[in-house]
């Protein structure tokens, strides 16, 4: 019958609504999608995530560094604050988070496309978390040794309170 193969055929062009798998039952959900036209990026600032990146890649002679982040960067279209960009090289992966881009009138977001990006190499997270807790080491320190001090000048007073009365109490008692 001609009108079921019209049913199955139209059955076919309508792709099922998307369903996500939880505990055994399935949640129908709507995406949108939202096209944006975003400015051409000029400038990037990526931050490694380790101090692998400053410790072997970027003081290896033999590295390119600006060949190695453009194949990274090659294959994006687009370059969001917040993207994770991986740059490989002799098998390992440098994994490198984008911390900046500008123009920033898109909110965070910059396309690639037919656009020269230059690029800054922010200090690694390990090298700002030591950094953020050499800090606090330092801090407490020069806490420690003003409240050391502090004592030491609440002695030196106490003591110096003591003579006095002493030396009151003994004029005191030479005069009657």
């Amino acid at each position: 019958a001609p009108g079921a193969s019209e049913q199955q055929h139209q059955q076919h062009q309508q792709p099922p609504p998307p369903a996500l798998a939880f505990g055994g039952g399935a949640v129908n959900i709507d995406v949108k999608v939202s096209y944006r036209r975003l400015p051409k990026g000029t400038y990037t600032k990526l931050q490694p995530r380790s101090q692998d990146f400053q410790g072997e890649l970027a003081t290896d002679s033999a590295a390119d560094l600006r060949a190695l982040l453009e194949a990274a960067m090659v294959g994006r279209c687009t370059l969001t604050v917040g993207d994770e960009v991986s740059v490989l090289w002799c098998g390992k992966e440098y994994p490198l988070l984008v911390v900046e881009v500008q123009p920033d009138d898109a909110n965070g977001a910059v396309s690639l496309l037919e656009t020269d990006v230059e690029v800054d190499i922010a200090p690694s997270q390990d090298y700002e978390e030591a950094m953020k807790r050499l800090a606090e080491a330092e801090r407490a320190r020069l806490t420690a040794a003003a409240e050391a001090v502090r004592e030491k000048d609440d002695e030196r007073r106490k003591r110096e309170e003591e003579t006095a009365a002493a030396t009151a109490a003994a004029e005191k008692a030479a005069a009657e």
